[in-house]
């Protein structure tokens, strides 16, 4: 349940609404760790489950137009991806550390930009903020070529 894994997820939805950003990041990180570590040690049987997860994570943040609520479906999406990775091996570090720092610079700019809307995403100050925002947008979500695709 601490994980926010699907269908114990509806709590992140709601909490990620009020947090501030520095706190998001903790939230989304690194307490995930020990969960993480126990799903390592967890038996084949629940890939289906983690798996399970990852779409529930990804339909869930389709239907978002708040941009936290936006990036609590991914964190259970991410969730799930990591979760299949440990029960398998420990690429895990690699895929949570390329998370962890995508993460970190969607959540800055969200902050220095004071995002609220998926709609602000289009409109920011300049050209190039644009351009940044999208690639880590689209990192997050795991698109490739870019760098949150690389370990899925």
């Amino acid at each position: 349940m601490k994980l926010g894994l699907a269908p114990l997820h509806v709590w992140v939805v709601h909490i990620y609404s009020g947090l501030s950003c520095s706190f998001m990041f903790l939230v989304s990180t690194i307490i995930k760790v020990p969960g993480v570590l126990l799903i390592e040690m967890a038996p084949y049987a629940l890939h289906q489950f983690l798996l399970f997860r990852v779409v529930i994570g990804r339909v869930g943040a389709v239907f978002m137009s708040a941009f936290k609520k936006l990036i609590a479906y991914s964190r259970v999406a991410n969730t799930g991806w990591i979760g299949l990775i440990a029960s398998v091996s420990d690429l895990w570090i690699v895929y949570f550390l390329i998370y962890s720092i995508v993460l970190a610079c969607v959540l800055y700019m969200m902050s220095e930009l004071m995002f609220t809307s998926i709609r602000q995403i289009i409109t920011p100050p300049s050209k190039e903020q644009r351009v940044y925002w999208g690639l880590l947008v689209l990192s997050l979500g795991g698109m490739p070529p870019l760098l949150g695709f690389s370990i899925k």
